[in-house]
């Protein structure tokens, strides 16, 4: 457990490596120990650290095999995040439709209080998927739920309304409202800072980075997205935003610009990264 509880530690300091070195240690004594909870919630951590590195195979048998222990010690009850995430990987499996059917009824079926925070992931998965496909009212729709529940639900961590603003800015400006989108990603940034979160500041500054793009600042945006990867310890290889803005940056300034304006983003200390988001990170 101790190996566990540091590799979350080392996740939220940004040691994406040491994480996972951490987590893998503790999944091979937990088995060995036999001792199913502690085993079921470490897979769990262990599948995320996975995934943002593309392994979705990996990521899928952890998550299955941690969804099962929990069945195991509670077989009146269906695993919660572990549910969530199965979807995700079922969407990039290709099947949308039924990881949007799955998330559906995982919200649907879940209104107890004590699973606000279950819901919340449930709702921003769907929205994503929705935002992503182009259906944007239902986007709207989740993201709004979302908010709802994150503000009424007294478990929930402060994180979680900065990944919510940041979902809401993606959506503003899919919908083409850069001024409000620049008011979400404040929101957001805020938030985020008041945690302290590394993995949650990552996935935030990809929102300014989405702004930057749609400002035509795309060197800019490349310094901001090597930023969000040092933050995190390393690129996230399942943050679909992520890759689609790096794909269009290097489009726009071609590789070389593309690499250097990301490795100066990169090479920022922590203190300076963090300073570059409290103002005006796209300037």
């Amino acid at each position: 457990m101790l190996l566990a509880l540091c590799g979350q530690l080392k996740e939220n300091d940004g040691d994406a490596e040491g994480m996972l070195t951490d987590l893998t240690r503790a999944v091979t004594e937990l088995r060995a120990v036999g001792e199913r909870w502690s085993l079921s919630m470490t897979l769990a951590q262990y599948a995320d650290a996975l995934t943002k590195r593309g392994d979705y195979p990996g990521a899928t048998a952890a998550l299955e095999e941690s969804a099962r222990l929990s069945r195991e010690l509670s077989p009146a009850e269906e695993p919660g995040i572990q549910m969530v995430w199965l979807a995700g990987m079922r969407a990039r499996s290709g099947d949308v439709p039924g990881a949007k059917a799955d998330l559906r009824r995982f919200v649907a079926e879940r209104t107890a209080g004590r699973d606000g925070r279950e819901v919340v992931f449930g709702l921003m998965a769907l929205g994503e998927l929705a935002r992503l496909e182009g259906s944007l009212d239902e986007a709207q729709e989740c993201v709004d739920a979302a908010w709802r529940r994150q503000e009424t639900w007294p478990g929930m961590a402060p994180q979680m309304g900065g990944l919510i603003s940041a979902a809401k800015a993606h959506l503003a400006l899919a919908r083409g409202d850069l001024p409000a989108a620049r008011r979400c990603m404040s929101e957001a940034t805020d938030r985020g800072l008041g945690a302290r979160d590394m993995p949650v500041l990552a996935t935030i500054t990809v929102g300014w980075v989405a702004v930057a793009a749609a400002e035509h600042r795309y060197e800019r945006a490349a310094e901001l997205l090597g930023a969000s990867d040092s933050l995190r310890g390393r690129p996230d290889k399942s943050n679909v935003d992520a890759q689609r803005l790096a794909e269009r940056l290097r489009a726009e300034l071609g590789d070389v610009a593309y690499a250097a304006a990301y490795a100066t983003g990169n090479g920022l200390a922590r203190a300076d990264a963090l300073a570059m988001l409290g103002a005006d990170p796209v300037g």
